[in-house]
């Protein structure tokens, strides 16, 4: 999910997003420079107390001055998250709101949670572990001044430990320094742990478990962002969903999602809370923007976590498909004043039919544009891709090493050709590890969709992150 994938039989998306990239201008958002809606933000954290000081220093850094709230909530952490926030928040004049939970509930209720109670027009989530640039909120707010767009998000990177290095130097040891001269024996050793250590054996560690992980998720987000998400705009108005790590939401379109499930599905939104909600967004006619002309850089998992977090992205993905039956088998616009919401029954068969088919109507958005042809075919393409591809390496070898060449030609070059050049920089080596982990997590596919039949086949729809 979030490249184009080739095959003989199908090769959708390739051919969507060169339709789109050829025949469709560009998507521009612009709003007058008095447009200043109040943005409050949500960080949800867990085992953050290392991480969640970047984050907070980004924040801290932004340009955009009508930020309300901040409010983290630390979930349930076995480390001293809570501590860390409020020592460098205080450091940084940040007046943060610290939620302490007891036991883990997940992200889901924590932003559910904030959205609910608060009453500023915007909702900034900002993952624990995102670095924004300091424009960030700035450029994201823009595309809310169309009152159809529910939600906005910039350009992710992955991090380098340069790039880490250099903001540590930068934002994170000036103000270490002031702190170790004032703070107490035990906040000193929450201190010592944010260095950033250069030596033999920290880049040992490092090259040998994440450098792999940041090479390939930096292939992997350049073609999904610059090709799919941008082909995805041209053709659509809208990308399927947000990147959760760093998002803009309008706070009374996030919590009519919220509400509109609460009793069917509580907070089990699937495996990644960000796409169902972008599902509901586009099943509802409204937006998800991708604005180019600002990035936030997220932390990679360890290679140990590599899969477990793929699964959890693709799982979210068919789940949402399932749960908005309606979206993914949408092949031409639709007219939503003509469609009506169902009754909630409970959890019970006939309502999880009736949340596959949900649709909610206004008078401003009642245009649903057909992004099933962003949905099934991918879906399909899970199931034959693979298929194929060890049938022709059982009787026909060189037909299966032709189309793998085949499929990393066009992916690199539709992806090398929409990236600015400012950014091409290690894209084909990246492009070139993205093909081969993707080669060899082709199992993961026929996992999520074997899991998922078998937890339909059960009736267990406990998705949640």
């Amino acid at each position: 999910m979030g490249f184009p994938v080739v095959i003989p039989a199908i090769g959708s998306q390739a051919v969507l997003g060169a339709y789109a990239k050829l025949k469709r201008d560009p998507v521009k958002y612009e709003c007058p420079a008095n447009y200043m809606p109040e943005v409050d933000v949500v960080i949800p954290a867990f085992g953050a107390a290392k991480r969640i000081p970047y984050a907070l220093a980004s924040l801290a850094d932004q340009t955009y001055s009508n930020i309300g709230k901040i409010t983290i909530v630390d979930d349930g952490s076995p480390d001293r998250t809570s501590d860390a926030a409020k020592l460098f928040g205080e450091e940084l004049g940040l007046d943060l709101e610290i939620i302490r939970r007891e036991r883990s509930q997940g992200k889901t209720p924590s932003i559910k949670q904030i959205a609910r109670r608060g009453n500023s027009d915007k909702l900034f989530v900002l993952d624990e572990d995102t670095i924004l640039a300091p424009n960030y909120i700035e450029r994201v707010r823009v595309p809310h001044y169309n009152e159809k767009v529910a939600s906005s998000f910039g350009i992710v990177r992955p991090p380098t430990r340069k790039r880490k290095f250099a903001f540590y130097r930068s934002q994170i040891e000036p103000r270490v320094m002031r702190l170790q001269s004032s703070c107490t024996q035990d906040e000193k050793s929450l201190l010592d742990e944010l260095d950033v250590k250069m030596g033999f054996k920290e880049s040992l560690r490092y090259y040998s478990t994440r450098w792999l992980v940041e090479k390939y998720r930096h292939g992997l987000y350049t073609s999904d962002q610059y090709f799919m998400r941008d082909s995805q705009l041209r053709l659509f108005g809208t990308t399927l969903f947000p990147v959760g790590c760093g998002v803009m939401y309008d706070r009374e379109e996030l919590k009519t999602i919220f509400d509109d499930f609460e009793r069917a599905l509580g907070d089990n939104l699937t495996t990644s809370e960000d796409i169902f909600v972008g599902f509901g967004f586009c099943n509802k006619g409204l937006v998800n923007a991708q604005v180019k002309d600002t990035f936030m850089v997220t932390t990679e998992p360890h290679i140990k976590r590599l899969a477990h977090q793929s699964i959890l992205w693709g799982s979210s993905f068919i789940q949402s498909a399932y749960y908005f039956g309606s979206l993914t088998k949408s092949f031409r616009k639709k007219d939503l004043r003509l469609a009506a919401l169902p009754q909630s029954k409970g959890r019970s068969k006939g309502e999880y039919k009736a949340i596959s088919s949900f649709s909610h109507s206004s008078s401003e958005n009642n245009h649903r544009q057909p992004l099933g042809w962003c949905i099934a075919p991918p879906m399909l393409e899970k199931i034959t891709y693979p298929l194929i591809l060890i049938y022709l390496a059982l009787l026909l070898p060189e037909f299966a090493i032709a189309m793998v060449l085949a499929e990393f030609g066009v992916y690199s070059i539709t992806t090398y050709a929409s990236v600015p050049d400012d950014e091409k920089e290690g894209l084909i080596s990246s492009l070139f590890l993205s093909e081969i982990i993707r080669l060899l997590s082709l199992s993961l596919d026929i996992y999520m969709l074997g899991k998922f039949a078998y937890d339909i086949a059960r009736g267990d729809r406990n998705w949640r992150k």
